[in-house]
């Protein structure tokens, strides 16, 4: 049974491990790639959307030659990655007490908070 929990353990941290990756790829190809059709009419991102003429406000912050997705679709893509960074951390902080609890006995952290009190 242990040894399942290990296992269980392991692939959860690695499952928050492949999150993270994801996040990174689709936080690049969001933000660093664009593409300028053949017709030229229109910019590109990574993801094949059409970037709009950002307006005033949004040029400062964004930057990027002044071009943006639009403040809806930013607010999803915002959304998705601060999702994913959270669920990459919960499937990794879990993992890791799981395999905390199977090698130190699941007396981990009571002996660091008696030795805080103390």
């Amino acid at each position: 049974m242990e040894a399942l929990k290990k296992i269980f353990a392991l692939l959860l941290i690695s499952a928050g491990a492949i999150v993270c990756e994801h996040l990174l790829v689709f936080c690049y190809r969001i933000w660093w790639l664009r593409d300028l059709p053949l017709d030229g009419k229109f910019f590109l991102d990574g993801l094949g959307r059409r970037l709009e003429d950002a307006p005033a406000w949004a040029r400062i912050p964004f930057g990027r030659g002044g071009y943006w997705i639009g403040s809806g679709q930013w607010m999803v893509d915002s959304s998705k990655v601060l999702v994913g960074v959270l669920l990459a951390y919960g499937l990794v902080r879990v993992g890791w007490a799981i395999l905390d609890k199977c090698f130190l006995g699941g007396t981990g952290d009571k002996k660091r908070d008696e030795s805080r009190a103390t």
